[in-house]
């Protein structure tokens, strides 16, 4: 009679455990190959993302072309106006904000180009009858600036001459 040959337990154990190990990779690999798209499937996933990373190039080249915009306004507006009695005024204006816990200030707005600099703090009299830039001849975006610098928007001056300064691209 041939004989068998027998196995221990231990022996018995680590087949099966490696045949366990081997049947779940062989059913990870087939539910992997089921889950791909077919062909005509993979062709409409590329497309969308085709269509959608045009998209996302659009919205890109409009922001940036809005951006060089408001810049190139921003630089060729004189933020003043010819006045009828022969003079010019300028067109600053501000709203006085008062949040709490924090001090009181403005943002100088051009009323022809709509720029917005950084935030001056109010003075008492400001608060009390109004920004009235207005009633200040000859101020201009550097005086401007100056009083932003004064309270303490160093950072937001320096960005914003950066951008003033830059050249069209």
């Amino acid at each position: 009679m041939p004989e068998t040959e027998t196995m221990s337990v231990p022996d018995v154990m680590k087949f099966l455990a490696e045949q366990n190990r081997q049947n779940q990779e062989a059913l990870l690999a087939a539910i992997k190959e089921l889950k791909k798209p077919s062909e005509f499937e993979q062709r409409k996933i590329d497309k969308e993302n085709e269509v959608l990373r045009n998209k996302q190039m659009s919205r890109l080249t409009e922001a940036k072309a809005e951006v060089e915009r408001k810049e190139m306004r921003m630089r060729n507006c004189p933020h003043a106006a010819a006045h009828p009695m022969g003079y010019t005024m300028h067109l600053w204006g501000g709203q006085a904000h008062t949040p709490a816990n924090q001090p009181a200030y403005f943002v100088p707005t051009c009323g022809r180009c709509q720029t917005q600099l950084p935030k001056v703090y109010c003075t008492p009299e400001q608060l009390t009858q109004g920004i009235n830039l207005y009633t200040y001849k000859n101020i201009g975006i550097e005086d401007l600036l100056k009083a932003a610098e004064h309270s303490g928007n160093v950072k937001e001056v320096k960005e914003f001459r950066e951008i003033y300064n830059r050249k069209a691209a």
